[in-house]
């Protein structure tokens, strides 16, 4: 029977085809290209800020026109110690949240790092248009830990 399995495994990895993280099956952001703005809070290592944020949609990558897989956020924080940190990070229409860095703006550095994925740790509100993200839970990026809630102005949505 063991021998069974490790040949019955051996058997799928050999002809699974590996796809990418965000395949273009799942839902995606539009317009893609698009511009947004967002205004809510943020909290960095328990200091909770006033957040803004740009929101850049990604690239047209997908053979229905206008749909992208992903967008990019950058926070700027007002009010001290918050005003000298700048949060970045690509968020999916499934919730996950991927290359958050964070940047000490004094000395351009960045403190906190992470190229891995988040699973599921974005929820939205509203489909189309999206009217407001958050974090689920906080995460945790290197010895940072962040979260948020946004409200957004301007037009995205989610679509199959």
């Amino acid at each position: 029977m063991k021998k069974m399995s490790i040949a019955l495994l051996a058997t799928f990895v050999a002809s699974a085809s590996v796809a990418p993280a965000h395949a273009s099956a799942g839902p995606h952001f539009s317009p893609a290209g698009g511009t947004a703005t967002a205004a809510g809070y943020g909290n960095i290592n328990g200091n909770i800020c006033d957040a803004t944020a740009v929101i850049t949609i990604g690239p047209d990558n997908h053979p229905t026109a206008g749909l992208a897989e992903y967008a990019d956020v950058v926070f700027s924080n007002t009010g001290a110690p918050c005003n000298d940190y700048k949060v970045q990070a690509r968020v999916y229409p499934n919730g996950d949240v991927s290359n958050v860095t964070v940047t000490y703006l004094p000395l351009a550095t960045v403190v906190c790092a992470s190229t891995g994925t988040y699973t599921g740790a974005v929820v939205y509100t509203g489909t189309t248009p999206v009217t407001n993200a958050a974090l689920a839970a906080p995460i945790s990026v290197g010895a940072c830990t962040l979260d948020t809630d946004i409200a957004i102005s301007g037009s995205i949505n989610i679509v199959p």
